[in-house]
């Protein structure tokens, strides 16, 4: 629960390219040609350029798909799962434990060594691609558990990205337009209701989220709120429906409070409410918003969408002002794995280039390239 509920800010951007890592050993007798699977679009430039480098050390090609929305990703999985169609490489979401207990994807606990299992960012593999023994003992307790025929210590992914929510995003020009630095960071959730106010009436634009999911405020604005509101502990304790927390206590109520003042105010752009998180993405690229609420994420789909670096201005989500931590210190956690799938002709070619994509030299060129 800490994990799902404590975030993370990690903008990897780099200003400048980084060397691409060399594969440690080229894969000899492999295949001519491997393929992997996406649901980022604005990915492929980065993995296509990588491709490209990978080929050159070890005469492998590597072919990318990419199917979107996330939903169509998903069934497309589905659907290949059963036909026996699944590409070599599988980019899915992290901490999906129903599609390693599937048996779609390799086992390969084995061949995760510790250089490169230490080599991710602190909590990222520990916390996401290792099935661990408390991950065990719950699901031993819950008859409803769909995973148990998993191991303590399996591993079938390892981390590809990380980030975090709690990004808020803002319109360096309509900033100026509304006569506020742009270089802002409000110190606290009323300093920060005043700018978009003082926004919205100079420009008539106001904030935006992808808010045709029930979940996304909670997740990606009140949890960061009421965690550092109440205190990571109780929070967890309320979460956990242990006996005396309850998410009624004021320190709780204050983090919903201030999205209900963001609605008294008239701060949220009209129809908010029926955008998915890549509409409300490009309703903000396209200046139809002055505020976007998002993750580190979020700023590779905007570049994408033509967006000028310039123009986008990025704060931590503010703490409340009584909060016990100011300002919200973000931790990362894993948000896209990549697995060997069982389709795989060719398994220990798709892992070394798992292997090369996560190098460091190679994450930053991803990294720089994409701006994820």
């Amino acid at each position: 629960l800490v994990l799902l509920f404590t975030v993370v800010f990690m903008l990897s951007a780099c200003a400048t390219a980084a060397p691409t890592a060399a594969p440690e050993e080229a894969v000899e007798d492999g295949p001519e040609t491997l393929t992997m699977w996406t649901w980022k679009a604005f990915h492929i430039p980065g993995l296509e350029a990588l491709a490209e480098s990978y080929a050159e050390e070890t005469g492998v090609q590597v072919e990318f798909e990419f199917f979107s929305p996330d939903d169509a990703y998903r069934t497309r999985v589905q659907t290949a799962a059963q036909s026996g169609e699944l590409p070599d490489v599988l980019a899915y979401w992290a901490n999906d434990w129903d599609i390693a207990a599937s048996g779609i994807l390799n086992n390969i606990t084995d061949q995760v060594d510790e250089e490169w299992a230490g080599s991710f960012l602190p909590g990222t593999y520990e916390n996401s691609s290792v099935w661990t023994q408390t991950r065990y003992d719950s699901c031993a307790a819950n008859a409803d558990c769909a995973h148990t025929n998993l191991e303590v210590g399996d591993v079938f992914a390892v981390p590809f990205t990380a980030g975090s929510f709690g990004i808020v995003y803002a319109n360096a020009k309509m900033l100026e337009e509304a006569g506020v630095d742009p270089a802002v960071v409000p110190a606290n959730t009323e300093e920060f209701l005043d700018v978009m106010q003082q926004v919205q009436e100079a420009t008539g634009k106001g904030a935006t989220i992808g808010g045709q999911f029930s979940d996304i405020i909670r997740n990606w604005v009140v949890n960061d709120l009421a965690m550092t509101n109440c205190g990571v502990q109780e929070y967890v304790d309320m979460l956990n429906a242990e006996e005396g927390a309850t998410f009624t206590d004021e320190c709780t109520q204050q983090a919903f409070g201030f999205v209900g003042q963001m609605a008294e105010r008239n701060l949220w752009q009209p129809g908010f409410q029926t955008l998915t998180i890549d509409e409300a993405d490009i309703s903000f690229a396209q200046g139809e918003a002055a505020f976007l609420f998002g993750g580190s994420f979020t700023l590779g789909f905007l570049l994408q969408q033509g967006m000028a670096p310039e123009d986008i201005h990025v704060i931590t989500l503010p703490a409340l002002p009584t909060s016990q931590q100011n300002p919200i210190a973000l931790s990362p956690f894993s948000l896209i794995g990549l697995s060997v799938t069982e389709n795989s002709a060719s398994p220990e070619a798709a892992l070394d280039f798992i292997r090369y994509l996560t190098s460091p030299g190679a994450a930053a060129e991803f990294a720089r390239i994409t701006g994820d």
